[in-house]
């Protein structure tokens, strides 16, 4: 229940930011990205992302070595 209020809270959100946007003019715009769900927030680049992503492909290979090291005999 308390999810599904949130989900209406933000939905509602982006509607008042779209008939602002409609009925104001140029002095109301619609957001450019979308808002930020938690006030600590950030965004992270492309190159954080990537060292990210190789860092979970290594942390797999190693745990996929290791369950093979394990059924040998």
């Amino acid at each position: 229940m308390e999810l599904g209020n949130w989900y209406a809270w933000i939905q509602g959100q982006y509607q008042m930011a779209s008939i602002a946007a409609a009925i104001g003019g140029r002095k109301h715009r619609y957001p450019q990205k979308p808002f930020a769900i938690f006030e600590n927030e950030t965004q992270i680049s492309g190159e954080e992302k990537f060292l990210l992503w190789v860092e979970e492909y290594n942390r797999r290979f190693e745990n996929k070595e290791k369950q093979n090291d394990t059924e040998r005999p």
